[in-house]
C-alpha cells in the first residue's frame, strides 16, 4: 500500500478562537528528539507515521483557509541554513528529515470547497486514489503505537485476508 487520503478540510469549530487562523491540523504536540523538547504540528506527525510505514503518496483534503497547511508541507532550505547560524541544530535535524521525506513523497492537494463533511473529504481523492488500495487516516486525530504498529496491523490484515476494508478503532471510555 502506497497511498494514503489524509482529509484535514475541517473547520475546527470546537478550537475556536484558536482555529479561526490556525488549522487545527496544524496546532503543535510536544515532542522529544535527543532529550530537547520540540513542537510539531500535528499533521506532520500524522504525515510521517504513514511514511515511516511505507506510504509515498499522500492526497491532502483542504478547505478555505488551509493555506498554513501547504505552506508547512513546502520545503525552504533557506530557513534551514539559518537554523543551524542561530545554533538550532536539533530542530533544524528535524525539519531536515521531515524535509527528505516530503522530496521522496508525491503530495496533492485537493480543495474541497464547502465543508460537507468527512466522506465527501474522501470522495474528493477519487482520482488520485484510481483503484489502489489506500489509506484514510483524519488529519487531526493521532494513534501513537510503537514503531507504527496500528498501521502495519492494518496494512497486513488488508492483504493478508483480501479485504474489501480494514478499520481501525480504539474503544474510549
Amino acid at each position: 500500500m502506497k497511498k494514503a487520503v489524509i482529509p484535514a478540510a475541517g473547520l475546527g469549530t470546537r478550537l475556536l478562537p484558536t482555529t479561526k487562523e490556525l488549522p487545527k491540523e496544524m496546532m503543535p504536540i510536544f515532542y522529544k528528539r535527543r532529550g530537547e523538547t520540540i513542537l510539531k504540528p500535528t499533521l506532520q506527525i500524522i504525515f510521517e507515521e504513514l511514511y515511516d510505514a511505507g506510504i509515498r503518496e499522500f492526497c491532502f483534503i483542504v478547505g478555505r483557509g488551509k493555506r498554513a497547511i501547504e505552506d508547512h508541507f513546502t520545503p525552504d532550505y533557506n530557513f534551514l541554513e539559518y537554523l543551524r547560524k542561530k545554533g538550532k541544530e536539533v530542530v533544524a535535524e528535524d525539519i531536515e528529515e521531515f524535509y527528505e521525506k516530503i522530496d521522496n513523497s508525491v503530495l496533492v492537494f485537493v480543495n474541497q470547497p464547502q465543508p460537507r463533511g468527512f466522506g465527501d473529504a474522501v470522495l474528493k481523492a477519487k482520482a488520485f486514489v484510481g483503484n489502489e488500495p489506500f489509506i484514510v487516516h483524519a488529519g487531526d486525530a493521532i494513534i501513537f503505537s510503537e514503531n507504527n504498529e496500528h498501521l502495519k496491523k492494518i496494512i497486513n490484515v488488508f492483504y493478508h485476508k483480501k479485504a474489501e476494508a480494514v478499520f481501525l478503532l480504539k474503544e474510549v471510555e
